[in-house]
């Protein structure tokens, strides 16, 4: 547990995960695999950060579900708009949770895309301090 009670899962590598600010916006992150590539194992990675900014889409259900589900998860009902796809299914996270990404992506890059709630439009109404 952590100090304020909550609980952390492990950081996951090579997989998209939802992370989430209890006061604020959740998000989609992507850390690569770990890489033999370093000269000395012990050393930090250091590795470039690509944030996704999105427009804004129907937000309809959880960042993961958004950035990860793609055409297969309408396949159940195409006329209840509560299962149809993410709108975000282009974007990296969607091509890295799929395994579709390129591998220069999927190897060299930490991917993290903000998200703005379920049932929320955007970010424009919201007080740019809790952006930030």
């Amino acid at each position: 547990d952590d100090d304020d009670g909550s609980s952390t899962a492990p950081i996951v590598r090579g997989e998209v995960i939802e992370i989430r600010d209890p006061n604020g916006y959740s998000a989609v992150a992507y850390i690569p695999p770990s890489s033999d590539r370093r000269p000395d194992p012990s050393a930090i990675e250091t590795l470039p950060l690509l944030l996704v900014l999105h427009g804004a889409g129907r937000n309809r259900h959880s960042a993961l579900y958004e950035f990860t589900q793609g055409p297969a998860a309408a396949s159940s009902s195409l006329d209840d708009d509560d299962d149809t796809p993410g709108d975000h299914i282009h974007l990296p996270p969607y091509l890295l949770s799929a395994h579709e990404a390129p591998s220069s992506l999927s190897d060299n890059f930490v991917v993290v895309a903000p998200y703005v709630g379920k049932d929320k439009r955007s970010l424009y109404d919201d007080p740019r301090a809790d952006i930030l």
